[in-house]
């Protein structure tokens, strides 16, 4: 199980998911060493699929481990684990599922406050994300703001995102988009 979580960790730390600090403690136990992942691909609104050792790994939503032929693991009252807000990810190792991994997401007062304030001023938020159950839905819920206001990258607009991101010039042109009215714009 320990080998499988630190192939987990592998998987989770390449697609820099936000999942990845759940299995600090199970990676420091092992000094850090973690298997080279061979591949990893997100797969829109479903989770992960990695390659390990020449084992594939499933991280994500029960309809992804369904999408690949694993049975999730049949777990009487899985709702009593959703109340308050509380989300599932499951863990399957080959064709097998091995953990089901119940998430909580918090917010801040401060990031809440500058999303709305944004919102309020005309501006969207773009998000990309490798986590399946962040959700345009889920952070307008979580930030008090109109889901309609938050896009969800699907994965190819996300990496051209990031690519464009990624790139420093020392000056470049700079473009404004604003729903028409005067304020957005100042």
């Amino acid at each position: 199980i320990e080998e499988s979580f630190l192939s987990a960790a592998a998987v989770l730390r390449e697609a820099n998911s936000p999942l990845a600090v759940v299995f600090d403690n199970v990676v420091d136990n092992h000094g850090g060493n973690l298997p080279k992942v061979e591949s990893v691909m997100y797969e829109d609104k479903l989770g992960l699929v990695g390659w390990v050792n020449g084992e594939r790994l499933l991280i994500g939503s029960a309809e992804l481990l369904e999408k690949y032929g694993v049975s999730a693991p049949a777990l009487s009252g899985e709702e009593q684990y959703m109340k308050e807000g509380r989300l599932t990810t499951y863990f399957a190792k080959s064709s097998k599922a091995v953990a089901m991994f119940v998430t909580t997401y918090s917010s801040t007062l401060r990031i809440a406050e500058e999303l709305q304030r944004a919102e309020a001023n005309g501006i969207n938020i773009l998000v990309r994300t490798t986590d399946h159950n962040v959700t345009s839905e889920k952070i307008a819920e979580d930030f008090g703001i109109f889901f309609r206001s938050v896009k969800v990258l699907n994965t190819g607009l996300g990496n051209v995102c990031q690519e464009i991101s990624s790139q420093k010039e020392d000056s470049s042109r700079a473009y404004l988009a604003t729903r028409g009215t005067f304020l957005p714009f100042i």
